[in-house]
């Protein structure tokens, strides 16, 4: 995870059209993306070590899972 894997997150989901909601893994589903992914790169950028990389992770899931219909 560096600043260059952020930005490019950043672009892909700027660059698309995002779901009503998504299931994420087996009961987590995201039912407000645009809330959800702002949370979360707040968190990634400004979080401690600890939350970041949780953080990091669900925003590389949700990439794959709308590359991957």
């Amino acid at each position: 995870m560096d600043d260059s894997t952020i930005a490019e997150l950043k672009v892909f989901f700027a660059g698309i059209l995002l779901p009503d909601k998504i299931e994420i893994y087996p009961g987590t589903s995201i039912v407000d993306i645009p809330l959800f992914l702002k949370t979360q790169f707040t968190i990634v950028e400004n979080g401690s070590p600890v939350v970041q990389r949780p953080a990091f992770e669900r925003l590389v899931r949700l990439r794959e899972l709308l590359s991957n219909p």
